[in-house]
């Protein structure tokens, strides 16, 4: 995903999203906290090549992992009423060996900044 739109476009396409999708980091986070659309209680969102994510730009890599974070505690944290059953969101980065020690910095240091 080289690209803001690149991104958006690969989770449209693999997840399915509906089509008031608003194309943007906010519209991502939503899409990504409801999943409602899609059947199973478990859904795996695995990230390839994490390293190279939007690599070429900062503040959209940034982003992106934030908004998977977000996107994360949201299924992490939801109360659900007494009876009903919670789904699960469980997000899989995968990277190269040379790249695992930086990728693990940069999403430790994004941690940090986020609970500040």
């Amino acid at each position: 995903m080289p690209d803001e739109v690149s991104a958006f476009q690969r989770f449209c396409e693999s997840l399915k999203f509906p089509e008031y999708f608003g194309w943007n980091w906010n519209a991502l986070y939503d899409c990504l906290r409801d999943l409602q659309w899609l059947s199973p209680d478990h859904h795996i969102l695995i990230i390839e090549s994490a390293e190279s994510v939007l690599s070429e730009d900062d503040v959209a890599r940034e982003e992106f992992f934030r908004t998977l974070w977000r996107a994360g505690q949201r299924w992490s944290y939801v109360e659900r009423p007494e009876g009903v059953t919670r789904s699960n969101l469980s997000v899989v980065l995968t990277c190269n060996k040379e790249s695992a020690s930086s990728l693990a910095g940069h999403l430790g240091e994004l941690h940090e900044r986020l609970h500040l």
